[in-house]
């Protein structure tokens, strides 16, 4: 059972919805309006929204930002899709997991402060920009494989804290971990960079 208010209408007639800042309670949407929003208008701008049921953006092609601050997510996977524009999930908390898997992005894809409370898959992954995440926290298994990065990452302050596997990750600028928590096993095999910030302990 929902309890916040609707977001339908604004979200149908412009695709985005910025809830009040002042707001006790998160507006709630169903993720198959902002799914079928997603793929009619190629993009969306939500801020604030606690989004009800899984995001399902497989193998989407959009052309426009795809905008989640601030939001509450279910569960969001967005396997082989390609995103022509940045992906914003600043802020958000996603309940499920995240999975970027083989996604291709010609922008950012931009993960600071977010929390994903089951797993993250970035496996495959090609950002032809950066990857700014810090303070990211993940609770499940992050799957960082054959990540390829046209510019830095940034995982300062970020927390992981059960496996994080970044093997074969390839980066063209900066590879920062500084100060990032690894609470369990972190592989960095055959990870190339053009610099790291790393602390000691990591290697």
């Amino acid at each position: 059972m929902t309890t916040g208010y609707s977001a339908t209408y604004p979200l149908l007639s412009t695709g985005k919805f910025h809830a009040p800042s002042d707001s006790p309670i998160k507006p709630e949407i169903d993720a198959s309006l902002v799914n079928e929003t997603l793929k009619c208008r190629g993009g969306i701008d939500l801020q604030g929204i606690k989004i009800i049921g899984p995001l399902n953006l497989t193998n989407c092609f959009l052309n426009n930002p795809v905008l989640f601050i601030d939001c509450d997510i279910e569960h969001l996977d967005a396997t082989d899709a390609t995103f022509n524009n940045v992906l914003d999930l600043t802020g958000s908390r996603i309940r499920g997991d995240l999975v970027l898997l083989g996604v291709s992005a010609k922008n950012m894809i931009k993960l600071e402060n977010t929390h994903i409370s089951e797993n993250l898959s970035l496996l495959n992954c090609r950002i032809s920009s950066g990857l700014p995440a810090r303070r990211m926290i993940v609770c499940g298994e992050a799957d960082v494989r054959e990540l390829t990065i046209g510019s830095s990452a940034d995982f300062t302050d970020a927390i992981f804290e059960k496996n994080a596997i970044f093997s074969n990750a390839r980066i063209e600028l900066t590879f920062d971990i500084k100060q990032t928590l690894f609470c369990s096993e972190a592989n960095f095999d055959s990870v190339q960079a053009f610099a790291f910030k790393a602390d000691k302990s990591h290697f």
